[in-house]
């Protein structure tokens, strides 16, 4: 009796092993808005109303191989004087891309 019991706790339970691949990932969105609304100098006076959006996704291979790759959404380049911008001028790039081994 002994010895069944610890054969059956040492073996795998097919119902706990996890079926690959596997998708994970996250999404952080950032809403910004850069307002100047009184300044001595007109120049300074400008409201930038912008996003900045993260997404992260991880593709789990097997129990050693993944993917992960993070994009970034955001504004790029800078206002003119006197442009009062809203979710303009806006770049999408990747980050980070690369291949993991555990």
């Amino acid at each position: 009796m002994a010895i069944f019991m610890a054969v059956c706790i040492s073996t795998p339970s097919f119902a706990a092993q996890k079926a690959y691949p596997t998708i994970s990932s996250e999404v952080p969105i950032v809403i910004e808005n850069d307002w100047a609304f009184k300044s001595d100098d007109r120049v300074n006076q400008s409201n930038d109303l912008s996003t900045t959006i993260e997404p992260a996704v991880t593709v789990q291979l097997s129990p050693s191989w993944s993917i992960f790759g993070h994009a970034v959404l955001e504004s790029v380049g800078s206002a003119e004087k006197f442009e009062n911008r809203t979710f303009e001028d806006t770049g999408l790039y990747i980050e980070d891309l690369f291949v993991e081994f555990n």
